[in-house]
């Protein structure tokens, strides 16, 4: 009887209890709260470019009590990217411009502003690049060589940079600032080194045989409506075709080679005609098979050999003729296997439109027979 007295006084005491909690209302079961809203921290911020930044985000209740909550993240303005870590949203800038945080829980959206600004951090030298990075020349011509140096993230870098030649000595370096220009005198192979700091850019240079330009030594040309005029001492020279007075123009070109060295082996040929005016589509290029001479016109005219090439022209710049058979040509030249009567050229296929390129006469842009060559 004393043992069930006793369970009764404890269970009465425990009803007592939760009467003084929940009858006063000092403490509020919050199971019962509804989520009402996010609250989002910090709301409003501004970084700079390359750093970070947290955000953390927390559910507040209808009972007025608040948690930390593990949202969605995601940002807006193409500013940067945002991850979760933990309870946090870690932003990172990349862009400047502004843009909005946002955290997305439940039903509830919360947003923080963005002002992304200009780094101040220093730009720091990554690399040198060398423009061109690598070389294959000949002697007697010249090289410029572009010096940009760049950051990690490859942004421009501004440098004042030395540089310097190792290797065969293959000619002359001459530099201002970021540009280096190279007067090739020989053949070999060198490095161009370009240096800012301790870093370093390279160009690797391949020097193999020689470059050699000559000018004319006599050139004409003859005119078909004009068969006795002699045009030898003119500052230009006609080629192609007139349909509306069924009229042809030829011009005929001889260089010299004596200027070539000994032992020269030609590697390629190619004609240089300066345009003053164009008006015709191709023209042929052909050898001579007779001389012609300072008395030469339509009625005395060389004859004509093989065709060797055909070219369209430009005006007012230099037009490069080239080929297999220009280059076998001038080797057989070269070796006396064939006569060096020079060049013609012409329009056989009756299209109308007159080349004018510049004679030997005018001392500005002469026709010019450029040669590359190995000494065997």
């Amino acid at each position: 009887m004393l043992q069930t007295l006793k369970i009764i006084g404890l269970f009465s005491l425990l009803i007592i209890v939760a009467w003084l909690f929940n009858g006063c209302g000092d403490v509020t079961d919050t199971s019962t709260a509804s989520f009402v809203g996010l609250s989002i921290s910090p709301a409003s911020v501004s970084v700079k470019v390359g750093s970070t930044q947290e955000f953390t985000a927390v559910a507040v209740y209808s009972d007025g009590s608040e948690s930390s909550v593990i949202p969605t993240w995601s940002v807006s303005g193409e500013i940067g990217s945002v991850i979760r870590v933990g309870y946090t949203g870690l932003f990172t800038a990349t862009l400047e411009g502004s843009g909005l945080i946002s955290a997305a829980y439940s039903t509830g959206v919360a947003w923080a502003t963005l002002e992304v600004t200009a780094s101040t951090e220093p730009d720091v030298l990554d690399t040198i690049t060398l423009s061109p990075a690598n070389v294959l020349a000949r002697v007697e011509a010249s090289q410029i060589f572009t010096a940009t140096g760049l950051g990690a993230s490859l942004e421009t870098i501004s440098i004042s940079p030395t540089w310097e030649i190792t290797g065969d000595a293959i000619g002359n370096l001459t530099t201002s600032g970021r540009v280096a220009t190279l007067e090739i005198t020989a053949e070999g192979s060198a490095t161009i080194s370009c240096v800012s700091g301790e870093v370093i850019g390279y160009s690797y240079v391949t020097i193999e045989g020689f470059v050699l330009e000559i000018t004319a030594e006599a050139d004409t040309f003859v005119d078909e409506t004009n068969p006795t005029v002699i045009y030898y001492s003119d500052t230009s020279l006609k080629a192609g075709y007139v349909s509306v007075t069924d009229r042809y123009y030829e011009s005929y070109f001889r260089f010299p080679l004596t200027l070539i060295p000994a032992g020269a082996s030609i590697e390629s040929a190619t004609l240089g005609l300066y345009a003053s005016s164009v008006g015709s589509y191709d023209l042929q290029l052909k050898a001579l098979t007779s001389d012609f001479s300072a008395t030469t016109n339509w009625s005395t005219k060389p004859s004509i050999g093989s065709y060797l090439l055909s070219s369209s022209f430009s005006a007012d710049s230099y037009n490069s003729l080239s080929g297999d058979a220009l280059t076998s040509l001038v080797r057989d030249w070269l070796s006396g296997a064939t006569p060096n009567y020079g060049l013609a050229l012409l329009q056989e296929g009756g299209v109308d439109g007159v080349v004018v390129n510049v004679s030997v006469e005018n001392v500005s842009n002469p026709s010019m027979l450029r040669l590359e060559y190995t000494i065997e």
